[in-house]
């Protein structure tokens, strides 16, 4: 093609983007460059362009498509510089807005900024006792100072914040503020209210502050990590007076829990609330920046006659400034402007341990900066790269098949504006294989107002998962690595995804061109984040000079990562860990992946995340072909509570307080505006009727199932029992359900998926030791989490390769099938996958036939959408297998299906026996129906023990959502209440609660060294392996006709590893061999590991 590019770049982006185009296109002018390119080429071009773009960087391409027309196809950098067709302006006008027209665009801007500015000046003073600055000074000579103080400096500067209010209104002391004097500074000082761990009585400071004071107050004390009840053996306060907790529960120990862990002596008591070098209020600086401060918070309409504890927004932007403040200027050295020579405390030392920043001028600075981020948070997103223009976005890939995808993305564009103005929650629910993905992409980019661009958060479950979504993204929208940021576990799991896909570990865009040159030269810290970005200007540089990672994770215009990266924005207890997915949320849209596979105990946390979207601003669309209804409602209601706290904060003059609501499938687009919860279920329910009769009248039926009597016997173990009817299933699948080779042999590809690891292996070294049945070959793989990185890796690698069969004939370009069907005589050839939940979610595959293990309806279903996922080939026989009954309710236990599974003690089924507690049309032909839509529920249903399964499942969703048979720790409390100021109900939901782990490693580092496994410290830099027993290396017994589908030599693997990456065995053992196993404690029974089995327990 014939292309022409013009650039409109300024100052130091001139030079390099003539650099670029110079070694791709002739320059016909001075900024005007021409050639004949390939589509290849051009993206590279652009790669380059975006890789270097700054604010002053303005490129446009235009496409030569005949002799009288050229088409836009792409702009770089400043858009403003350019119209929608690409053409630059030979004139401007301008008009005069005043500074403060900008900084309105949120109506209470001018509040957070005075809010994060004055505590700012009162965050640290607390540092200025005795006991800080004696432990600084230790510090400065050399002495180990690892010891806590009885009472927070947090707390030391809550105390001096409460002295100097006293008991004034918000009027009176910020009137105060202006005249600061050292008679003043000492007034106040002997107001401090001096705590001690054995006072009965206690002065709550919130109890009696004014209501801007208590914002002030609460900033000050958080500015470090939320406040939180200690756990020290007592009762924590009851959620029946969640509402007081603030005003009556709340005291020191919610600070500062060293004041009641330790007998301290009088005199370290004494020196925590001393202060012999003055504080603060002393300082001629201070005072003056708490003058300009006082003035103009005086004059700040509205700031004294709200609650601003009812405001979360108000709340958790001014504690975001002030944090991104603390942690910015910290980072900084002196500034002496903001030093008074005659103040003499410190408040930090240097990485050398020397004192750094004066006290005064550290709060001083802070406050600055504090004031002018708040400033600046609102234009943020202004200054972030977008997508745009993308004709694949709007358009869809030329390959489209899936015609629903443009309808729901043109309706998404006629409701662009309602969506800015009142927010938007959608839920996609298209059926598994119908381009999910996809859609949502083009259904964010449909909703993007575009003057903004296109900026949206991809949160997944899983981390195997990240890189398979942003490659598909990638690939089928056409974006290059400018577009879209993709966050990996490490660079191992990178580098492992390159080399079994057959690509180069490093792509060098420069040498393409044969101009190394070119190459700026830039470091790679090696950071987790694949992003192809390198310069950027503007507050992102300002605020995270030093920091890569964050800059990369917010400055891509799409993000795929896993949701662990998002939910410290409300999960992150203490304060560094929300600053970076808080600014995520605030400058771009959330799109939640599969949000129903998470854990029952994680969804509070989820709806927390969604509530804060609907908080900060953000758009939320959530893809799941199986959402119950529970999950729906709740989390619809979290983000429109959140929306309201956004609304009330941003927009003077609210004109509706309904969301609008969209629901997709691959039948129809649904759209409508919900006021509340009540509207909002109704609506909900119409789509889900409307999607299932659609379901039912599709003919088209690929997977059929039934389930397997099986039966406890005094004769064999449960697992004997187990293996012996999975072995007769696996026989009866595979003989209705094959592909013929032109050879005449059978091959089939099957799915056997156990519960839980250990009953998986040991189910497998039966199977393994029992003789395949006559004319019959077995290859078995066992498939689970805990197999060192490099063999996971690898095993999943052969399975995607296997089993993707969107061409039926493909099978037979698989290198093992090939020798199956070429070496061995057998007609029946049988590749049997052995898996836990690891195969159920997130893995494009294909198989013939599946045997479960039930653990839910849930998983029945996920299981089920594995079979025949691509070929769609309807059977005449049963091609999915469900034991009547799992492991546990082999054994007899009172309770079966948990961990996996939605039974508990409080939620008890009469019977755990298939047959008697789902009905028939639950499973023979298994849909999404069951997870989707609740059977009517009468008071009887509603309570334990449950008759159905599926009834089970819906009640423990609406239990710990929605509050359902009293269960009073629910996701609503989050919302419902004023609870946001601290962490107790994080702590009492937790994100992922995780049992401690131990790092292991499988190392050799010579081809004739025995494999040994080490044990990692990774708590001592550099970190330390040593040579462990832990893990026991053992050999199967492999009986006739039974083998291993792939060679699961280790060696092998790791040869090959080091001859791609070019580096040696050591290396990769310690990179590629590590494996975290749960660290019990008293685990008496040993780790056993064997190359096809993985790590286990016998059990």
């Amino acid at each position: 093609m014939m292309v022409t590019f013009i650039s409109q770049c300024e100052k130091k982006a001139l030079n390099r983007t003539r650099r670029v185009l110079d070694a791709f296109a002739n320059r016909i002018g001075d900024n005007t460059w021409q050639t004949m390119i390939t589509e290849e080429g051009l993206i590279a071009v652009k790669t380059l362009l975006r890789k270097t773009a700054t604010k002053n960087t303005a490129v446009s391409c235009h496409w030569i498509r005949s002799r009288s027309r050229s088409e836009l196809v792409w702009i770089v950098g400043n858009r403003k510089r350019f119209n929608a067709e690409g053409v630059v302006p030979v004139n401007s006008t301008k008009k005069d807005f005043s500074h403060r027209e900008w900084e309105k665009g949120w109506h209470t801007t001018e509040i957070i900024t005075i809010a994060s500015a004055i505590a700012g000046l009162f965050h640290d003073l607390g540092k200025a006792n005795d006991l800080f600055q004696e432990k600084l000074n230790q510090c400065a000579k050399g002495k180990n100072t690892k010891r806590f103080e009885p009472y927070r400096h947090e707390w030391v500067s809550l105390r001096i914040f409460q002295a100097f209010v006293s008991e004034r209104s918000d009027q009176e002391w910020l009137k105060q503020l202006a005249d600061v004097d050292e008679d003043l500074e000492n007034h106040v000082i002997q107001k401090i209210i001096i705590d001690k761990p054995d006072s009965d009585k206690f002065n709550n400071p919130f109890a009696t502050l004014p209501a801007f004071a208590r914002l002030v107050a609460w900033l000050v004390v958080s500015h470090h990590r939320l406040p939180v009840y200690p756990k020290l053996g007592e009762t924590e306060p009851g959620l029946d007076y969640i509402d007081t907790w603030l005003n009556q529960a709340f005291d020191d120990s919610w600070n500062s829990v060293n004041s009641r862990n330790h007998e301290w002596e009088e005199q370290i008591l004494k020196a925590n609330w001393t202060f012999s070098y003055r504080t603060p209020l002393a300082s001629k600086t201070w005072q003056k920046r708490a003058g300009e401060l006082s003035r103009r918070a005086l004059v700040c309409q509205g700031l004294m006659e709200v609650d601003w504890f009812s405001q979360p927004f108000v709340m958790h932007l001014s504690r975001l400034a002030l944090m991104l403040a603390d942690h910015h200027y910290s980072a900084k050295d002196a500034q002496t402007r903001w030093q008074d020579s005659n103040y003499q405390a410190f408040a930090n030392t240097d990485e050398k341990r020397q004192p750094k920043q004066k006290l005064d001028e550290h709060n001083v600075g802070v406050s600055q900066h504090a004031f002018e981020f708040s400033l600046k948070l609102r234009r943020l997103r202004e200054e972030l790269p977008s997508l745009n223009d993308s004709k694949t976005l709007a358009k869809g890939p030329a390959e489209d098949k899936e015609p629903w995808q443009a309808k729901a993305y043109q309706a998404m564009q006629q409701i662009q504006n309602q969506a800015k103005e009142q927010g938007f929650f959608g839920i996609n629910m298209a059926s598994t294989g119908r381009g999910k993905t996809l859609a949502n992409a083009r259904i964010m980019y449909g909703l993007a107002d575009e003057s903004e661009g296109c900026r949206f958060s991809v949160a997944l479950g899983l981390r195997t998962l990240t890189l398979q979504t942003g490659d598909a993204l990638q690939e089928r929208l056409k974006l290059d690595k400018t577009d879209i940021a993709t966050l990996i576990g490490s660079q191992a799991i990178l580098q492992l995804n390159q080399i079994n896909q057959g690509k180069q570990t490093e792509n060098d865009l420069f040498a393409m061109r044969g101009s190394e040159s070119l190459e700026l030269g830039l470091d790679d810290d090696g950071f987790d984040v694949i992003y192809n970005t390198e310069f950027y200007e503007g507050q992102l540089e300002k605020w995270f000079a030093n920091n890569r990672k964050a800059k990369k994770l917010l400055h891509a215009p799409t993000l795929v990562s896993t949701i662990d990266h998002l939910t410290p924005a409300t999960e992150g207890v203490r304060g560094g860990r929300q600053i970076i997915p808080m600014l995520r949320l605030l400058t771009s849209d959330l799109v939640l992946d599969e949000p129903d596979e998470f854990d029952l105990n994680d969804l509070p946390a989820l709806a927390r995340l969604v509530n804060w979207a609907g908080m900060l601003g953000a758009k939320v669309l959530l893809s799941t072909a199986t959402m119950p209804p529970a999950l729906a409602y709740a989390l619809f209601e979290a983000y429109q509570e959140g929306r309201k706290a956004f609304n009330t904060a941003t927009s003077q003059a609210i004109t509706k307080k309904s969301v609008v609501c969209a629901w997709f499938d691959e039948f129809s687009v649904q759209v409508s505006e919900q006021e509340n919860i009540q509207s909002f279920i109704k609506a909900h329910d119409e789509f889900i009727q409307k999607r299932i009769a659609k379901l039912n009248q599709d003919n088209s039926i690929f997977r059929k199932a039934k389930l397997l009597e099986i039966a406890a016997t005094t004769d064999l173990p449960p697992l004997n029992t187990m293996s012996v009817v999975i072995r007769q299933g696996m026989v009866a699948l595979h003989q209705g359900h094959y592909q013929q080779h032109t050879s005449g042999k059978k091959v089939s590809i099957g799915l056997i998926r156990i519960a839980n690891i250990n009953p998986l292996v040991a189910i497998a070294k039966l199977l393994y030791a029992n003789p395949a049945p006559e004319n019959f070959r077995i290859y078995y793989c066992v498939y689970h989490s805990q197999y060192p990185l490099a063999q996971r890796a690898f095993i999943e690698s052969k399975l995607d390769q296997a089993l993707n069969r969107k061409d039926p004939e493909t099978i037979w370009n698989c290198p093992e099938i090939q020798q199956a069907v070429s070496l061995y005589p057998e007609q029946n050839q049988l590749f049997v996958v052995l898996a836990t939940s690891v195969a159920e979610v997130g893995r494009d595959h294909d198989y013939d036939w599946a045997i479960a293990e039930p653990s839910s309806m849930r998983s029945i279903i996920q299981i089920a959408g594995r079979i025949q996922r691509h070929r769609k080939q309807v059977p005449e026989t049963e091609n999915f297998y469900i034991l009547a009954k799992n492991y546990k309710a082999l054994k007899g236990k009172e309770i079966a299906y948990e961990k996996p599974g939605f039974e508990s003690k409080h939620r008890k089924l009469r019977s755990h026996d298939l047959d008697e507690i789902l009905n028939n049309q639950q499973y023979t032909v298994p849909r999404a129906t069951p997870s989707i839509f609740c059977p009517p529920l009468n008071k009887e249903s509603r309570k334990p023990p449950y008759q159905n399964l599926v009834i089970l499942e819906h009640m423990a969703y609406r239990e710990i959502l929605l509050g359902d048979n009293e269960q009073q720790n629910n996701a609503r409390i989050w919302w419902k209440n004023q609870v946001s100021w601290c962490a107790a109900i994080q702590r009492s939901q937790p994100f992922r609660a995780s049992s401690p782990d131990q790092a292991y490693c499988l190392y050799f580092e010579d081809e004739d060294d025995e494999i040994v496994w080490k044990i990692k410290n990774d708590k001592v830099n550099p970190v330390e392996y040593e040579t462990v027993t832990d893990i026991v290396n053992i050999d199967i017994t492999l009986a006739n006709g039974n083998q291993p589908w792939f060679d699961f030599d280790v060696q092998v693997q790791y040869g090959y590893l080091a001859e791609q990456l070019e580096k040696p065995l050591r290396y990769i053992s310690y990179c590629f061999g590590e494996i975290r196993l749960p660290d019990y404690e008293n685990q008496m029974n040993e780790w056993y590991y064997s190359p096809m089995l993985g790590v286990f327990k016998e059990i």
